[in-house]
């Protein structure tokens, strides 16, 4: 399960990277380079969320008890609001609205980082199930 937390932490370093770098980007009115960050951002991003979809929550949605099932439905929830989010900025960069996309990055931003400690608790939960999924799902 370590290895899964470790795995996590070092998707999260490069979320929080990419939107760091994407913010200078948009603060220095650098459109070419924003939508380059951006697309880098927006690969990952969807990546990672198809992952937490596919595997992550389907092993929580296994577990018995309503926390589980409802643990899952929130994040799936918040799946979305992040994924709107993050098309609102591809719209605003699109339209070279860069003051509005980095105002709607931040928002994401702060958003992100609420979810991923969300993240880490689904894990913790996993925890003792871990070796059970690995086997079915590995």
């Amino acid at each position: 399960m370590e290895d899964l937390r470790d795995k996590l932490g070092m998707e999260h370093e490069a979320l929080r990277g990419l939107c760091a770098q994407l913010s200078r980007d948009l603060t220095e009115g650098d459109r070419g380079r924003a939508t380059a960050t951006l697309t880098m951002l927006a690969q990952r991003f969807r990546r990672s969320v198809r992952e937490r979809e596919e595997r992550t929550l389907p092993q929580l949605e296994q577990l018995t008890g309503v926390a589980a099932l409802s643990r899952a439905a929130a994040m799936r929830s918040e799946h979305r609001v992040l994924l709107d989010l993050l098309v609102g900025i591809e719209k605003a960069v699109s339209r070279g609205e860069l003051t509005v996309a980095d105002i709607d990055l931040r928002e994401l931003a702060v958003t992100l980082e609420l979810h991923m400690k969300k993240e880490y608790s689904i894990v913790d939960l996993l925890v003792p199930h871990h070796g059970r999924f690995a086997a079915q799902h590995g």
